[in-house]
């Protein structure tokens, strides 16, 4: 039987000639479709483009004017030095926010830096001979914690455990955390800078002080200052009371940040973006970036980088650090004092306990120290050898810095001190603060009694 017919437009039109017909449309159709959606992708893809490029400039252009920013703020901050006085106490900050912010300065503006850094010793010092314990107010509630910071960043010879070969600052800073503890009930700020300095040397920080730094999250008394500061200490102590304090802190401060009209000033911008940096937390990298926009926008770089507090709590945030990347260094050479000629020297020391270990033990050591080193200084080049395992510890006394501790062996102060002898039996005359060691020395620390035992 014929296949079925049909009349179309006046003609006679087989099925399978109709069916052919409807296929073509249908590709055609398909067809069109494709195309447009190839043209769409495409026309979106040159969008996305265009917009990424605009972006990478955008971030370039931002990066190169925040590194002009940070040049800039580095020479006023160095050449932005007042006439010595005993309320002249911000120069530690300045180096703290110069070498931080910008590690280049020290080859760049090496006599604006060494004038700086001058002047940060010359104030220390001034004070010491001042007052030997820094009792004050002004330098026992914070302020030495900063200068103790600024001697570790700067990588100068003088260091915080022997500075100019007689004091031991972080025994001074250790009295001070005791003496003015009422204080940093009430100002956790201050002793933020204190848990710093204790932990950038690897001292304990008492549980006493940690309940205070730690207690009432998410009050705090300075605000977002204060806040900032208990994360950045608490990152830094790392204890499970400390890492959870920490958090709280650090999502306080992300919080002021992300408000649409926060009001906080660079000062502030600046401490926050530290404070967050110092996580590490990815999740907080959007308010990192709005607070370093912030400082961006609102920084008078000639009027306001003449204090020392804004170099200390701006720079590190303009360059991605924070009061964390504060670490102990051997020194490095060439950024002691100019005038000071280094060498080499090679001396042994040996430790002999008989009394409470039974332990006898021997150093040799290569160290790099000034023309006419100290002992102390010697044993302290020999102690920050990143590799060395000597180590001692001195109490502050009236005829100068006593070594209380060798290798871990404490002398009991009742009726043991470390006798020190120049080999093979020679005892010396003066203390490790007054000896100056020739290259080929040998020093014996003897544990020895005294009085009745």
């Amino acid at each position: 039987m014929d296949e079925t017919k049909h009349i179309e437009n006046g003609k006679m039109v087989h099925p399978k000639q109709e069916e052919v017909k409807k296929q073509t449309v249908r590709d055609t159709v398909v067809l069109i479709l494709i195309v447009t959606v190839a043209i769409a992708i495409a026309i979106g893809m040159i969008v996305y483009l265009a917009g990424r490029q605009n972006t990478r400039e955008d971030d370039d252009i931002y990066i190169i004017s925040r590194m002009k920013v940070i040049k800039e703020s580095v020479l006023v901050s160095l050449m932005s030095t007042p006439e010595w006085s005993p309320y002249r106490l911000d120069t530690a900050e300045a180096i703290i926010g110069v070498t931080l912010g910008y590690p280049e300065a020290f080859e760049e503006h090496k006599s604006e830096y060494f004038g700086k850094l001058a002047n940060m010793n010359i104030d220390l010092l001034a004070a010491l001979k001042n007052d030997s314990e820094l009792s004050n107010n002004v330098w026992s509630r914070g302020k030495l914690a900063q200068y103790i910071s600024a001697i570790v960043v700067a990588c100068q010879h003088e260091v915080a455990t022997a500075y100019y070969g007689t004091d031991n600052l972080l025994d001074i800073l250790q009295k001070q955390l005791q003496s003015s503890v009422d204080y940093f009930r009430i100002n956790r700020f201050a002793l933020s800078w204190m848990a710093l300095a204790m932990c950038q040397h690897n001292r304990t920080f008492d549980s006493l002080y940690e309940d205070i730094l730690t207690a009432h999250p998410g009050t705090y008394t300075f605000g977002t200052d204060e806040a900032s500061m208990i994360t950045m200490a608490c990152v830094c102590l790392k204890t499970e009371t400390c890492s959870s304090a920490a958090q709280v802190a650090a999502d306080h401060v992300s919080m002021e940040i992300q408000k649409e009209n926060n009001t906080l000033n660079v000062y502030s911008l600046g401490l926050a973006a530290q404070a967050l940096i110092s996580t590490k937390n990815a999740s907080y990298a959007n308010q990192i970036s709005k607070a370093k926009m912030g400082i961006m926008l609102k920084l008078d770089v000639k009027e306001t980088m003449k204090y020392g507090l804004a170099a200390s709590q701006i720079l590190p945030a303009l360059a991605d650090m924070s009061y964390l990347d504060i670490e102990i260094h051997p020194p490095v050479p060439g950024k002691q004092n100019p005038s000071t000629e280094m060498r080499m020297l090679s001396i042994t020391i040996t430790m002999k306990d008989y009394i409470l270990t039974n332990i006898t033990k021997q150093w040799n050591a290569h160290v790099s120290v000034p023309t006419k080193p100290t002992l102390l200084q010697v044993m302290t080049a020999l102690q920050d050898q990143p590799s060395s395992t000597f180590s001692f510890d001195t109490a502050q006394t009236s005829f100068g810095p006593s070594v209380v501790t060798i290798d871990g062996i404490t002398r009991n102060e009742t009726n043991m001190y470390w006798m020190i002898m120049t080999a093979p039996d020679t005892t010396l005359q003066q203390g490790v603060a007054k000896t100056y060691p020739v290259d080929g020395d040998h020093y014996i620390f003897e544990l020895t009694y005294f009085g009745p035992h």
